[in-house]
């Protein structure tokens, strides 16, 4: 398996900043060419699983993060921070074998869920991947399970990390359910107008803000706080619930997620009863993810 070092990752963006500097390259070099689109005269094994892929699915799929004009996919990139700190790097799938039943799991697990508004760009199917914080010159890992994340979605691709899928058909539905939710909560995370907006709408006021009274004393009472805004989950700080912080559009969308695919209408308006702004957020989201083609 090859794994690529985050200075390398540094050094190839640097040259790519530094050829964007020079006056003669007013236009960037494969401006015609697709690097995600595999040739038609590759006839190797990777390249026509890969074309049939896309015909097949309308996403393409990549084994490695480094596209065919040479250029990194930077799934730490985000559009609206001012600068990225978070770098991933990636172990690959070895053998042809390996490419070939991950290919198969995303075809026949996920992607019949997904509408297609809700897939990918490009699959990055890889054997696992790791996530490291810049520090200036140097990186760091947080020495928990964030450190190797199971999925990551970017700009351009999502991320899969294969040697987390089970080879149980039972337990693998379940692994797959559990990507489904994230792959949909980063899409709507990212959508905007019509219903999601409408969702967005409600407690847009709260969303990453404190709560201006005193802090609650414990986890009831923050739950409680959190309701009355429209939350069913609270926000988390270093892996630990920050009691009086409402949560952020990432986690309240992810929150919502998993109560639309789990929980019934009735069993909603039984819990939260005295929350109508939950049981308004419910719908929403049920209506959201019919809206872009979540296919039960």
């Amino acid at each position: 398996m090859k794994r690529r070092k985050p200075c390398l990752t540094l050094f190839a963006v640097a040259l790519l900043f530094t050829a964007c500097t020079g006056e003669d390259a007013l236009t960037p070099s494969h401006a015609d060419t697709d690097p995600f689109v595999v040739s038609a005269a590759d006839n190797r094994p990777d390249t026509r699983l890969r074309r049939d892929f896309h015909d097949k699915n309308g996403s393409y799929l990549l084994f490695n993060d480094t596209l065919a004009n040479g250029e990194l996919l930077d799934n730490g990139y985000v559009m609206t921070a001012a600068e990225n700190n978070i770098v991933y790097t990636y172990d690959y799938l070895s053998s042809f074998n390996e490419k070939q039943n991950a290919a198969r799991f995303i075809e026949h697990d996920l992607l019949p869920h997904l509408g297609k508004r809700l897939r990918p760009f490009s699959f990055l199917l890889v054997s696992g991947i790791h996530r490291w914080t810049r520090n200036g010159t140097s990186f760091y890992q947080n020495y928990d399970e964030s450190d190797t994340p199971q999925l990551v979605t970017g700009v351009r691709s999502t991320a899969i990390a294969m040697k987390s899928v089970p080879s149980d058909p039972e337990e693998r539905k379940t692994y797959a359910q559990t990507l489904l939710k994230s792959i949909l909560s980063n899409a709507i995370v990212l959508q905007s107008g019509g219903k999601v907006d409408a969702f967005k709408a409600v407690s847009k006021d709260a969303y990453g803000g404190l709560y201006d009274g005193p802090t609650p004393a414990n986890e009831a009472e923050n739950m409680s706080l959190m309701n009355a805004k429209g939350f069913i989950s609270v926000h988390y700080s270093y892996g630990f619930p920050y009691f009086g912080a409402y949560p952020t559009v990432s986690e309240d969308v992810t929150a919502y997620v998993v109560l639309a695919l789990e929980a019934t209408a009735d069993a909603v308006e039984t819990t939260y009863l005295s929350y109508p702004k939950i049981i308004e957020k419910y719908r929403l989201m049920t209506e959201v993810l019919n809206e872009l083609g979540y296919i039960r």
